[in-house]
């Protein structure tokens, strides 16, 4: 699984670059673990 979300947040990357205001919708999430958020923290602190 962490391969396949990898690799999705690759093929984001060039789109989440691109936007100088970023709004990441969480709501209705059913979590996870810490793993899965790791790649998009450089999105969520600057």
């Amino acid at each position: 699984m962490i391969d396949e979300l990898n690799a999705f947040y690759e093929s984001i990357a060039s789109d989440l670059n691109s936007k100088p205001f970023l709004i990441i919708d969480l709501r209705n999430n059913g979590g996870g673990d810490e793993r899965r958020y790791f790649k998009l923290l450089p999105y969520l602190y600057t």
